[in-house]
């Protein structure tokens, strides 16, 4: 899912693309030239193929024909993966449109939250007032909303590791913490081992409710390695 992100970008914007981000023409790539997406995450860090038909598999880092391809990468972890040295880093610095996708928020905008943006504003109807939330559960949880009128941000949370990881510090409630929350989401909650494992979901919930009334969404996207949590 986080890939595909990226390859909305390649598939509707490269080809007419007038920005410093990339200047490909997709449709002149040799037939046999595959395009590489690199995400580097703060716990992960993947690779994938992407043929120019859209078809995509997943990679190993020591792949040997990156040589033979587009290689573009996003990253907002540690930069310490050994990426092919002519590798396109998608880049953000403040500009007010990203790929024709106008951007209110300033230039310290994670390339991610951007790029899972830009690839449902590409297919929205932007002819209406209509708004979206878009959550990405990964070490971070991002929950940023976008209209016709482009991306608004949003707000950063500690993703359900973290938070779980922040109960190690109870001696009393550390003992409590479980790879896999309970989905009983029901408040209140009657012992201790549900209160630490559902928390972190109940609190969830009351923050969506809040932002699906005041902001009036019409439909919510969700990626991220912690997405099922968030269904």
């Amino acid at each position: 899912k986080t890939h595909r992100k990226k390859l909305y970008l390649l598939n509707n914007y490269l080809k007419n693309i007038n920005t410093p981000l990339m200047k490909i023409q997709v449709e002149q790539l040799p037939k046999k030239m595959n395009i590489y997406t690199f995400d580097l995450g703060n716990s992960n860090v993947s690779a994938y193929c992407w043929t120019k038909d859209g078809v995509g598999k997943e990679i190993s880092w020591d792949q040997k024909e990156f040589q033979n391809g587009v290689c573009v990468s996003s990253n907002v972890g540690k930069k310490n993966a050994a990426l092919p040295i002519d590798t396109r880093y998608v880049s953000f610095n403040g500009e007010k449109i990203f790929c024709k996708m106008p951007v209110h928020y300033s230039k310290n905008l994670g390339v991610d939250r951007l790029l899972f943006a830009l690839s449902i504003y590409s297919k929205i109807d932007r002819t209406n007032e209509s708004k979206y939330l878009l959550i990405d559960a990964g070490t971070f949880l991002t929950v940023d909303l976008l209209g016709n009128n482009g991306f608004h941000g949003g707000i950063i949370l500690p993703g359900r590791k973290l938070i779980q990881q922040s109960y190690l510090n109870g001696e009393l409630l550390k003992g409590f913490v479980c790879d896999s929350p309970y989905m009983d989401h029901v408040f209140p909650v009657q012992n201790s081992r549900d209160a630490v494992n559902n928390s972190w979901e109940i609190c969830l919930q009351a923050l969506y409710q809040k932002l699906i009334s005041e902001n009036k969404i019409k439909g919510i996207y969700i990626t991220g390695g912690d997405y099922r949590f968030q269904q």
